[in-house]
């Protein structure tokens, strides 16, 4: 048996090559345009705003400002005490403990929590608004029957903190506080 080799050639016309060549071409073109469209797109300026809370105790003390720019959930503790002096000069009297003082609370926006000794905000505050922690006539003043140290005066002070409104569960799970006011719910 011989084996023979067939040599086969193909003859491609011109217009066929022209037309290979064309469509090749329109394929790089159509797609390479295509593919800057789809991968330039106009400068976005990014308008995010984070989110600072933040609150404050008035200057008369008597209630508490929500400064922060995003409602927030409040709580304040108030604490009395014997003191003397000014500025760097300043003492507490501590051997007789601390002073016993009454005040008038405001139910209506508070409750007292004895388990941790705070008073809890019943509501969302909003950015820039106050809620007065006492009524009018409400600040705390030494008990009936308890008199000053001498040289002494009573004072109290009030801690205030803030914490963020979102998620609902951020409150509970950082104050173990359930808001009857929440996200949800507002």
């Amino acid at each position: 048996m011989k084996n023979s080799k067939t040599n086969k050639t193909i003859k491609i016309g011109k217009s066929r090559v022209t037309l290979l060549a064309l469509a090749l071409a329109l394929v790089f073109v159509v797609g390479g345009t295509a593919a800057y469209l789809l991968t330039k797109s106009a400068t976005v300026t990014n308008t995010f705003t984070p989110a600072q809370v933040s609150c404050e105790v008035n200057s008369t003390a008597t209630g508490i400002k929500n400064t922060s720019n995003i409602k927030v959930y409040l709580r304040a503790a108030v604490t009395g005490n014997w003191m003397t002096g000014t500025g760097s000069n300043t003492a507490i009297y501590v051997e007789q403990g601390a002073p016993r003082f009454t005040m008038t609370v405001d139910t209506d926006n508070w409750e007292y929590r004895s388990a941790d000794g705070y008073y809890y905000c019943r509501k969302l505050v909003a950015p820039g608004e106050e809620v007065p922690l006492f009524t009018s006539t409400g600040a705390p003043a030494l008990a009936e029957g308890q008199t000053a140290p001498s040289g002494y005066t009573f004072t109290y002070e009030i801690g205030a903190q803030c914490i963020q409104w979102q998620p609902d569960a951020a409150v509970t799970e950082a104050w173990g506080f359930v808001p009857t006011v929440t996200n949800s719910g507002n």
